[in-house]
């Protein structure tokens, strides 16, 4: 799996994007990266675009239980934050519905939400921070 993570300033959230076939690993690093960012700040908004990502295939639940428990494990460092995950086909909203749960159920202080168009995604990011 392959992500770029834009920290421009503007418009105030970071964004990454995804392509590629997923592995929890792959996940893990990704982040690692944003959260070991020199720019990085807890409670800092992603936007999360999996639209050209691969499907997670036959571990998609055990990728998305892994990306949980990373995050709770790193929750002081993630913070309050919010992310919009921009799926656009049944497969990337389901896994993204699943992980908004699981990020849930483990009391993290982290919220996640799952859009099927940009505009909400960032109407979202807008209107919920601050």
């Amino acid at each position: 799996m392959n992500w770029q993570i834009d920290h421009t300033p503007l418009p105030g959230f970071i964004r990454i994007s995804v392509e590629g076939k997923p592995t929890l690993q792959d996940y893990q690093r990704l982040w690692k990266d944003v959260i070991t960012n020199d720019r990085w700040q807890p409670g800092t908004p992603i936007l999360k675009d999996i639209r050209n990502r691969e499907p997670l295939g036959t571990d998609g639940f055990d990728i998305v239980n892994g990306i949980a428990e990373y995050l709770v494990d790193e929750n002081d460092r993630v913070g309050e934050s919010l992310v919009a995950i921009l799926a656009e086909d049944e497969h990337g909203f389901k896994y993204g519905r699943v992980l908004e749960y699981a990020i849930r159920m483990r009391n993290s202080q982290i919220v996640i939400r799952t859009f099927g168009n940009e505009e909400s995604a960032i109407d979202w990011l807008a209107q919920t921070k601050g």
